[in-house]
C-alpha cells in the first residue's frame, strides 16, 4: 500500500465502473470502490496511499472485511484485508490473501481460471478471460453473516450444527454466541452421544437388573439437608429409608446428621415388627454419619455396603421419588 508495498499491477483504472472481480497476483489486499460489499469496515487513518500500476497513488477511505458469493453455486468466500478505494473502478481480489482466507488455490488456464479446495481439489469458483484479464462474475448481494447463517438450513439440528462448528463447546456457550450474533435457535438442547461420552471423566453406570423379592431385603439410606426453613420441631434434615422391593419410603426428621444411627435403630425395630421380615442389606455413601453404623450392623448381622469413593451414582436409588412414603417425627 505504501511505497515499499507490492503494488496492484492492473494498469490505470478505466472511467467506467466494473462490477466484475479481477484476481490479482500482485495485490496484497482486496480492493473495491463500492462500500456496500463490506460486512464490517472502519475508517483508514494512515497517510499511506494505494500505489497503482501507473505509479500513481490514490487515497484509501476504509478498511475491513467482506464476503464474496458466487452467483452460480452460492458458495461463500471470505475477503479479509479489504480496502475501500473510491477512486478505483475495478474490484480486485488478492490471490494470496484469498487463498489464505479460504483454504483454496488458483489454477490459471488459457481461457479459464479455477479456484479449488486445498484438500479435496474440488472446483469452487470459475473465472473466464475478458479483455485479456481473468475475471470472476459479480458477487451476489450477500447479507450480513448473522442473517445468512440464521437462514441456513443444515441437515442436522441447528444447535448441534453450531455446537460442532464451535469446537464441541458447552451448550451455554453455543447459545451465548448465537444470541450475540442475533441468530435464532430452537429450544432443543440434546447433543450427540459420542460428544457427551467423549468428555466423561468416568465410564457410565449400568442400570441394575437385580430383582428383590422381599421387603427389607435391601434398604437405601440417605440424608437430605439442611433445609432453608426448619420444621416447627427445629429439624432441618431428614433421613430416608427406601425399600428396594416395594419402593416404600420412610422419612425421619432429624436436627443434625449425628442422629442417623438412632434413626436406623428406630427404623429397624419398627419395620421388622410390622413386616415380619429381617433387615438384611443397607447401602450408603461414605459420609461420616454412616460410618458409625459398623458396630450396630455387625451386631445384628446386617451387611452395610459402602459405595466406592466419588461414585455417588452407585447409591442413586436413595433419591426419594416415589409417591408412597411415611414421615416420622
Amino acid at each position: 500500500m505504501d511505497s515499499d508495498s507490492t503494488p496492484s499491477f492492473l494498469g490505470v483504472p478505466s472511467t467506467i465502473e466494473d462490477p466484475l472481480w479481477y484476481p490479482d497476483t500482485g495485490a496484497t489486499h482486496h480492493i473495491t470502490k463500492d462500500s456496500k460489499f463490506f460486512t464490517h469496515k472502519q475508517p483508514y487513518h494512515s497517510n499511506d496511499d494505494l500505489k497503482l500500476g501507473n505509479e500513481q497513488g490514490t487515497s484509501i477511505s476504509h478498511t475491513g472485511y467482506a464476503i464474496y458469493t458466487d452467483p452460480h453455486s452460492h458458495t461463500i468466500f471470505k475477503l479479509h484485508k479489504m480496502l475501500h478505494v473510491p477512486a478505483i473502478t475495478k474490484n480486485l481480489i488478492s490471490v494470496a490473501q484469498f487463498s489464505k482466507d479460504n483454504n483454496v488455490y488458483f489454477e490459471f488456464h488459457a481461457n479459464l481460471c479455477y479456484v479449488k479446495n486445498q484438500e479435496t481439489h474440488q472446483i469452487l469458483l470459475q473465472g473466464v478471460i475478458k479483455d485479456g484479464l481473468y475475471v470472476f462474475p459479480p458477487s451476489l448481494s450477500t447479507p450480513a453473516p448473522s442473517v445468512y447463517y440464521a437462514s441456513y438450513k443444515p441437515k442436522i439440528p441447528l444447535l448441534q450444527f453450531w455446537h460442532n462448528r464451535l469446537g464441541h463447546c458447552n451448550i451455554t456457550i453455543v447459545k451465548h454466541v448465537l444470541n450475540d450474533c442475533h441468530i435464532s435457535y430452537p429450544s432443543q438442547t440434546h447433543f450427540s452421544d459420542p460428544c457427551i461420552q467423549g468428555k466423561l471423566h468416568q465410564l457410565l453406570f449400568q442400570t441394575s437388573v437385580t430383582q428383590y423379592t422381599e421387603p427389607l431385603q435391601l434398604i437405601f439410606i440417605d440424608i437430605w439437608g439442611p433445609a432453608p426453613v426448619c420444621a416447627s420441631s427445629g429439624a432441618c434434615y431428614y433421613i430416608s429409608f427406601l425399600d428396594a422391593h416395594t419402593k416404600y419410603t420412610w422419612l425421619f426428621l432429624i436436627h443434625n446428621k449425628s442422629q442417623a444411627l438412632n434413626s436406623l435403630i428406630r427404623f429397624k425395630t419398627f419395620a421388622e415388627n410390622q413386616t415380619g421380615f429381617k433387615l438384611r442389606v443397607i447401602p450408603t455413601d461414605n459420609a461420616k454419619e454412616f460410618l458409625c453404623f459398623k458396630p450396630f450392623t455387625q451386631l445384628h448381622g446386617i451387611f452395610h455396603r459402602l459405595t466406592c469413593p466419588h461414585t455417588h451414582a452407585q447409591n442413586g436409588s436413595s433419591n426419594v421419588n416415589t409417591d408412597t412414603f411415611r414421615k416420622w417425627d
